[in-house]
């Protein structure tokens, strides 16, 4: 009798084992994780590689004409970046060989004044709310004036887009590792390698863009200079307060080649003196 109710139920017992088997093998199987994205790598971080990349080659950058977008609630903290980190005690990073810059000043509430560059570089603690303009951002505080100049242009059949404005210090070092990578792969040493990768984009920290004050606009070429765009807003543009930061005849002082597309704000009176005595921002105040 035994053995006829063992050949009942083995198959039965058999049937639940594998059943409560694969139940538990699913329950335990995880699926497989997809590595988040760095907060630059979004359209943003898309738009600044295929920049760099058309600065590079002389290709034109991107023209498309995305009208400015209403103002975003987001808040950048340069001392809570994830980019490179202190150590030194006078500036943040630098383990770049020959570079050594000291913490940017300016007078009080002038903050619209702020010279960084090879020598100076943002504050610690630096922070600012943006403003999206079409596929990028400004400074909250620059932002309205630029979509001023961009109208007032556009009145007279003008466009002036806006390519790459606000840049994190993670996008900013990326950008400049790779120049200085191009450099070293044309076997110059690190040292030199770094010094001619500043003459084209500054080390993070130093760059405008980090501070959310400047714009490239148009397209990327040198040969921008030759448009009906870039002749408007050298006639025009320190009226809403920007200046042609690099020019063709101030590349020994700046220490940066002649960008025709680069347009940094300063405020417009003081736009006005600059523009119109042909200065650069380092001669205006006197560093």
């Amino acid at each position: 009798m035994k053995k006829k109710y063992l050949k009942i139920l083995a198959p039965a017992l058999a049937v639940l084992l594998i059943f409560a088997t694969i139940v538990f093998l699913n329950k335990i199987k995880q699926p497989e994780s997809s590595s988040s994205l760095p907060e630059e790598a979004s359209q943003n971080e898309s738009q600044e590689s295929e920049q760099s990349l058309a600065e590079s080659s002389q290709e034109q950058a991107q023209t498309s004409t995305s009208a400015p977008t209403k103002p975003t609630a987001g808040k950048t903290e340069l001392e809570n970046s994830q980019g490179p980190q202190d150590t030194q005690s006078k500036g943040y990073y630098y383990n770049y060989p020959g570079v050594n810059p000291s913490p940017a000043k300016t007078e009080a509430g002038k903050w619209y004044l702020l010279l960084v560059n090879f020598d100076y570089c943002l504050p610690k603690g630096y922070s600012f709310e943006k403003t999206t303009l079409g596929g990028t951002s400004l400074d909250a505080r620059v932002a309205p004036h630029f979509k001023q100049m961009q109208a007032a242009a556009a009145s007279e059949g003008l466009k002036i887009v806006p390519l790459s404005g606000y840049r994190s210090l993670e996008a900013q070092e990326r950008l400049f590792n790779q120049t200085v990578n191009e450099y070293k792969n044309q076997g110059f040493d690190e040292k030199t390698s770094v010094a001619k990768a500043s003459k084209r984009r500054q080390p993070p920290g130093c760059s405008e863009h980090n501070a959310g004050l400047a714009m490239d606009v148009c397209e990327i070429r040198k040969n921008f200079e030759n448009t009906a765009e870039f002749k408007w807003l050298m006639e025009n543009a320190a009226q809403y307060g920007f200046i042609l930061r690099y020019p063709a005849d101030k590349v020994e002082i700046t220490g940066v080649q002649y960008e025709p597309w680069h347009w940094r704000y300063v405020g417009e009176q003081d736009a006005r003196k600059i523009m119109a005595q042909g200065l650069c921002l380092e001669e205006y105040l006197a560093l």
